[in-house]
């Protein structure tokens, strides 16, 4: 299984299941001594639990996962790792331990124009001065990952880095450019077929809205929020990420 299809997989609706199939895989693969598909699933076990909010059993595996990546020597597979374990942390609401681990993985995939893998750890960044409520310098940020993901014409990421940057602007005060942007980006995630219920989101990503978009809907008052959010449905994608890309955050 390659880097790139271990990054797109998508989650079934039933993690029972999912843990039960995980768990044989990386059972057999072990049987059979192939570290490569054993360090992948680790990997794909770590992002799994990650974004099921079991944070202990997350970072086992993204721990084990690195390790054999380094065993193996492949650059692509250890700043992989390196990834892994930046997101696992943000996800622990540990962005300072995540940090180093992001930015060491980022020559890599730059070097190796894993173009996706950018976008992902890119935002993943900006999620790391998010959490610290570093509005100026997570908007900056998203704002560089929402290129990367044009470039990869990652354009479902690209939403989410518009997300992020909805959430700094109303980190700084900026209510209704807020809550137009997040407005659209809850109508593309329903087109996308993403869900939306709080539910499904990592713990830091619904900690992060409450203190942002939540706030901004409460000083707005429920009618104007509602009013600013509608609006911003008749944005459009295209001209969103142009209005998101020249805004600026002082």
């Amino acid at each position: 299984m390659s880097i790139l299809r271990i990054s797109r997989i998508r989650y079934p609706d039933h993690p029972g299941e999912a843990t039960v199939n995980l768990e044989e895989a990386l059972s057999i693969w072990s049987a059979l001594g192939n570290k490569l598909e054993t360090g992948l699933l680790h990997y794909t076990f770590g992002t799994f639990n990650a974004m099921n909010n079991d944070m202990e059993s997350s970072m086992l595996h993204y721990q084990e996962a690195y390790s054999i990546f380094e065993s193996l020597g492949d650059p692509k597979l250890i700043a992989l790792g390196k990834y892994g374990l930046g997101f696992g942390y943000v996800c622990s609401f540990k962005p300072d331990k995540a940090e180093p681990f992001l930015e060491a993985a980022l020559p890599a995939f730059i070097k190796f124009d894993m173009k996706r893998e950018i976008g992902l750890a890119r935002h993943v960044h900006a999620d790391c001065a998010l959490l610290r409520k570093d509005y100026s310098e997570s908007f900056q940020r998203y704002k560089i990952a929402l290129k990367a993901c044009i470039q990869a014409k990652d354009h479902g990421q690209a939403v989410t880095e518009l997300f992020g940057m909805a959430m700094s602007m109303a980190g700084k005060a900026f209510f209704r450019d807020a809550l137009m942007l997040h407005g659209l980006i809850m109508f593309l995630y329903e087109q996308l077929g993403v869900f939306i219920e709080k539910e499904v989101w990592p713990d830091f990503w619904v900690h992060c809205v409450e203190q942002t978009i939540e706030k901004a809907k409460i000083e707005m008052g429920e009618e104007l929020a509602r009013q600013f959010e509608e609006e911003g449905i008749l944005i459009g994608f295209e001209k969103a990420v142009e209005y998101a890309l020249e805004f600026e955050i002082d």
